[in-house]
């Protein structure tokens, strides 16, 4: 058994979704290689979706799917832009990308290097040398060495190179004519070569660095034939405008003069009969049950031993409080059930109220971290009927009082409050209820059938919930 899935080893630019896709995606991959294909303008598209949703899998997968699975013809340049925000100019790094791939044809991908070496500051060519040369191969040593041989050309190339300003437009154009020379036809009246980069990661970056990226895009790549796919989530990216010029500024307009279109990953998949849809989160949830091996749970029913699927608990869970889980999240809830189940022989003596009441628990651990801790410290709090309420909200099930609950929230329901003992609730249930709290709970050694003290309950969640813990969402980048 694992504790979390395996980081798939994707070789990015060879293996496309057949490999690694298991959530029915390479259709919305063929649906983004027909667009790049069509369009000749110069292309900004932003895969936009929150951190967990699965964007750089996405893109990983497609850069490879393109060829060799869409039949596309345009050449696919994957950029991590994370990686590379260490640098102070982001149009280095990515001549650094575009040097590399196109290696073999030395005479443009020359210009396109003087082209940048000619606006770089000082240090950048440097930098910019390194990038396209093998730098990573050269010593320390080496690099300072360069330096101060360097350091009298470097200021005689500066003061030429800026002095006037004609001489950054000029290479500005020069750089941009190299481009073209990358995508023209091999033969005249032949196809154009189209050119795709990728640019992952890039709501991680520095604010200033994912700006600058932005008008690097804008400014010396705005070229027929050339698209770029930034995968990012746009809220945060808005946050680093906001960063870079104040809470005042209309960040969404700002980046419409950057990203012509938008592109978002689905909520839904296919069932595999081709009948009907799921949620993506909670059939991802599925495959990871199934590959992490987390295994079925033994609980008592009417003084006999049945088999249950832990898995079909957490989703009654998430469906009933309408909690539509990222994919992050739902690796976190499968290494959670993992932890849990290692409980299962204390769980096989609870009976199914304390499997509901525990993994109850968990999410609103997870998801409402403010209530749990008001759970674990004052289990009396939620003997307030308000307080009761807003425990019902954040789990999906309804107070008595209120709508037409399902079975599965009537067992919630009938759980926590004979757990949280509320109004003495057991004594005044119905015969019915009574017999339906005596199933989920009579006999179990890790719940009284009497009344529980509130430092018992503080004991069964340290117990079982606080031994090992796993983070949050808010702490997952």
């Amino acid at each position: 058994m694992r504790l979390k899935i395996k980081e798939p080893n994707i070789d990015i630019g060879k293996d496309g979704f057949a490999q690694h896709c298991k959530l029915g995606r390479a259709p919305y991959g063929k649906k983004l290689s027909d667009l790049v294909e069509r369009i000749d303008d110069p292309l900004v598209i932003a895969l936009d979706g929150g951190w967990g949703s699965g964007k750089s899998f996405f893109l990983k997968c497609w850069a490879g799917a393109h060829k060799t699975e869409n039949h596309g013809s345009a050449e696919v340049i994957y950029f991590d832009a994370f990686q590379h925000d260490y640098l102070d100019d982001p149009l280095i790094a990515l001549t650094g990308m575009i040097a590399e791939r196109f290696d073999s044809e030395k005479g443009v991908i020359d210009r396109v290097k003087n082209a940048v070496f000619k606006m770089a500051a000082p240090l950048s060519r440097i930098a910019l040398a390194y990038a396209t040369a093998g730098a990573s191969k050269l010593t320390a040593a080496a690099g300072d060495a360069a330096l101060k041989t360097g350091e009298k050309e470097i200021a005689e190339a500066a003061e030429e190179y800026w002095e006037k300003e004609k001489g950054r437009r000029a290479a500005m154009k020069e750089f941009r004519e190299a481009l073209k020379k990358l995508t023209s036809p091999e033969e005249e009246g032949g196809t154009p070569r189209k050119i795709v980069i990728i640019i992952d990661e890039l709501d991680r970056c520095r604010p200033d660095f994912a700006l600058a990226l932005l008008e690097v895009i804008k400014h010396f790549f705005s070229i027929d034939h050339i698209t770029f796919v930034l995968g990012v989530n746009l809220t945060e990216l808005q946050n680093s405008v906001r960063a870079q010029y104040g809470q005042g500024v209309d960040a969404e307009r700002y980046l419409g003069k950057f990203i012509h279109l938008h592109m978002s990953l689905p909520l839904y998949t296919r069932h595999t009969d081709g009948n009907g849809r799921e949620d993506i989160a909670m059939a991802y949830l599925e495959t990871l049950f199934e590959e992490l091996g987390i295994p079925n749970l033994k609980l008592r029913y009417h003084d006999k031993v049945e088999y249950v699927r832990i898995l079909d608990y957490y989703e009654n869970y998430l469906r009933c409080a309408g909690i539509s889980p990222s994919l992050r999240d739902a690796e976190r809830l499968a290494s959670q059930a993992i932890l849990f189940s290692m409980h299962s022989e204390e769980i096989i003596r609870g009976r199914e109220g304390f499997l509901i009441v525990m993994i109850g628990a968990a999410l609103l651990k997870y998801y409402h971290g403010d209530l749990y801790r008001k759970l674990l410290e004052d289990p009396n709090f939620f003997k307030n009927n308000n307080n009761f309420i807003t425990l019902a909200k954040a789990l999906g099930f309804v107070d008595a009082s209120q709508g037409d609950p399902s079975i599965f929230e009537n067992k919630v329901r009938f759980a926590w409050s004979a757990f949280l003992n509320r109004y003495g609730w057991r004594e005044k249930a119905h015969e019915e209820r009574k017999m339906l709290i005596d199933n989920m709970f009579r006999g179990t050694t890790a719940l009284p059938a009497e009344t529980m003290k509130p430092h018992e309950i503080s004991f069964l969640f340290h117990e079982y919930l606080e031994t090992f813990t796993l983070p949050g969402p808010s702490s997952q980048e």
